[in-house]
């Protein structure tokens, strides 16, 4: 440390430290990554059937998630789940929704998940279907670009 001629302390700068990221690797710019969802069912109970969703390996964070009864959205409720948004060790993230449900109640559900990034201002969405089946179930999902309008999709 330099002192000045009244005993103040001033700051020295070597050479070689001013030039910024000299030696060190440059900040990566990730590309968009698509999410994988799976969609699995656990039965607590018997009178309860818990459908999960977990969408993981996205980038960039924004992401929605919705569950689908019978084509419609299921609105927020006791009965809906879903976690915070949490980070992957790959720079990634992953989220799980859960929605509580009766045992063959007759309906259909659908995991529904939207990405939208800088690159591709379209929704990208994953509908990912639950049948009316008891049976645990994971389904890989493929990528479904929507284009201005949005798709429903029910499994039989």
């Amino acid at each position: 440390m330099i002192q000045d001629e009244e005993g103040r302390r001033k700051g020295a700068v070597h050479k070689e430290l001013a030039m910024p990221h000299q030696g060190f690797p440059q900040p990566f710019n990730l590309s968009p990554e698509l999410p994988v969802a799976t969609v699995f069912a656990r039965t607590p109970s018997l009178d309860q059937l818990l459908l999960v969703c977990h969408v993981t390996g996205f980038y960039p964070r924004p992401i929605s998630v919705a569950w689908l009864q019978d084509g419609c959205e299921v609105p927020p409720s006791p009965v809906l789940n879903t976690s915070t948004i949490l980070p992957n060790a790959d720079l990634t993230y992953q989220l799980r929704s859960i929605l509580a449900v009766a045992p063959r109640d007759g309906h259909s559900y659908v995991c529904r998940v939207q990405q939208w990034t800088p690159m591709h201002p379209q929704s990208l969405s994953l509908l990912s279907p639950q049948g009316k089946s008891m049976k645990a179930l994971s389904i890989n999902i493929t990528i479904m670009v929507l284009h201005h309008c949005t798709w429903c999709y029910t499994c039989r």
